[in-house]
């Protein structure tokens, strides 16, 4: 489960985006997974190629298992049996330098598992 570092309503969007714009706001996850705009067509494919399901939530949809982690935004999760876990740290998906390619690789890595 990915952990954006911003709220989904149409005014945390706005905040934002203009945070972003002024240096305030900063969002790996978001940086990897989106465009200008929208979600990156390539990171849609990726998650559709995963050996597991992947979905994303804004900070204002968290659940109360999730929600202990907002402070660790952007991160992503391992969800097992109710409980969540810190699956790829903030600096990890810096790291990731927004390339949706570099993520899958993390993950990959992550899990053990071998690249397409």
């Amino acid at each position: 489960m990915g952990i954006y570092n911003a709220e989904g309503s149409l005014s945390g969007e706005v905040a934002y985006f203009l945070g972003k714009l002024a240096g305030t706001r900063h969002c790996a996850l978001c940086d990897i997974t989106h465009g200008i705009i929208r979600e990156k067509s390539t990171f849609i494919e990726a998650k559709s190629n995963l050996a597991i399901p992947f979905e994303t939530l804004h900070l204002d949809e968290l659940d109360e298992t999730m929600s202990e982690f907002a402070e660790d935004a952007a991160c992503i999760l391992a969800l097992s049996n109710g409980a969540a876990t810190l699956f790829i740290t903030n600096d990890q998906l810096i790291s990731c330098n927004g390339s949706v390619d570099a993520l899958l690789q993390l993950i990959r890595s992550r899990l053990g598992t071998k690249s397409d």
